[in-house]
């Protein structure tokens, strides 16, 4: 009869082996790692001076980054303005034509005969077509200052932001 061997004793003389390999690879690094005080100082000094220069880039960006959000802000203001300018226009706008239209109904109350009625509602229509033409002309030159002049004046801090990137990438480095 064959005697089996358990595994772990036969895998014991491979365990002995690989340990003393590997404490002799471990004084090898300890051996190579000695570095002269030389080059530990010229390190410490190449790290300090490329940490100073991350944080000099980082402040760098981060200013950047702050005139771009400053130019969007300024540049959704001016436009925001020109909105609410055309919200007002509107508003005058909607409100003439309810306050038109209650005069209109009362005076269509007030009239005696059917010839009375006519009359009021065909010289309210009149009017109000002749106001809503001004105010539609009115709107539209006002949407036209809006989308050329205001628009352009909301692009200016937006245009300024791009010229100083374009001039800081384009000067040469020191």
């Amino acid at each position: 009869m064959r005697t089996v061997k358990s595994k772990s004793s036969r895998s014991a003389p491979r365990k002995r082996a690989a340990g003393k390999a590997a404490a002799v690879r471990t004084e090898s690094v300890k051996e190579t790692s000695k570095i002269p005080a030389e080059a530990a100082a010229a390190g410490r000094e190449q790290v300090e001076t490329l940490r100073s220069d991350v944080s000099r880039a980082a402040n760098e960006a981060t200013a950047l980054n702050k005139t771009a959000v400053d130019a969007w802000a300024g540049s959704g203001t001016v436009f925001a303005k020109g909105v609410e300018d055309m919200s007002k226009a509107w508003l005058r706008l909607t409100q003439q034509s309810m306050e038109n239209g209650v005069a209109a109904a009362r005076a269509m109350l007030q009239a005696r005969t059917l010839h009375d009625v006519v009359g009021v509602q065909s010289d309210y229509a009149r009017n109000s077509f002749g106001s809503l033409m001004a105010e539609t002309a009115q709107l539209s030159e006002l949407s036209v200052r809006v989308a050329q002049g205001l628009t352009q004046e909301a692009m200016r801090p937006i245009q300024a932001r791009l010229d100083e990137r374009a001039e800081r990438t384009s000067r040469p480095t020191a």
